[in-house]
């Protein structure tokens, strides 16, 4: 059974940042991979509530309140065996969908050291595993001035999981519709990183 990558876009559909995560799940398709792209705009996920008594860590995002594809999400995430994020940035840091992603799927409830720690939920057992990824930053500025926070924010999504970000792109001085395809340099750079992603995904046993 082929190992599976699957993308998560905070960027429009068909725009920059997902051209390039076609890209680079293409050249893992090609490498044997099988390979899935959701688009978290197209998504019903709403920002935590914050509860109180957190039903979310007990039950996983199936327990949460909010009746959205949170749970839906999470499990897109726990089934994969590679991971990419991508994100455009469109003030310094990336689109909110990335926050709301990383605080409903992740956080303390995806822990891994805390659930060996402290022993995972009946949800969580059995469902944690070396899992590679990579992600893909994506900036209209001339200068990495603007999209600072673009890369650090996406790993911030990948902590607690503990995901093994082995490669990443920050891309500068594109924004209009169409334009990624027109930076050869980028094109090339999105290949190489499906195929390090893909790599990964298929030797496990490389730390």
């Amino acid at each position: 059974m082929p190992r599976k990558i699957v993308a998560f876009s905070a960027g429009k559909a068909n725009g920059n940042t997902e051209t390039y995560i076609k890209i680079a799940l293409e050249e893992a398709r090609k490498m044997g991979c099988e390979v899935e792209l959701i688009r978290l705009n197209s998504c019903d996920l709403r920002p935590c509530k914050a509860c109180s008594n957190m039903p979310c860590m007990t039950k996983g995002p199936a327990g949460c309140i909010l009746n959205d594809d949170g749970a839906w999400l999470a499990e897109k995430f726990l089934e994969c065996d590679g991971f990419l994020l991508g994100s455009p940035v469109w003030a310094l840091a990336p689109a909110g969908a990335v926050s709301d992603f990383r605080d409903r799927i992740f956080g303390p409830k995806t822990d891994v050291a805390g659930n060996e720690l402290y022993g995972a939920p009946e949800w969580m057992k059995g469902r944690t595993q070396y899992r590679p990824g990579a992600l893909i930053s994506v900036g209209g500025a001339l200068t990495e001035n603007w999209t600072a926070l673009g890369l650090p924010t996406l790993y911030t999504v990948t902590f607690s999981a503990q995901i093994n970000i082995i490669d990443h792109m920050n891309v500068t001085a594109v924004a209009d519709p169409g334009e990624a395809l027109t930076r050869k340099d980028y094109v090339q750079r999105a290949r190489y990183l499906g195929q390090n992603l893909a790599y990964a995904v298929k030797h496990p046993e490389i730390d």
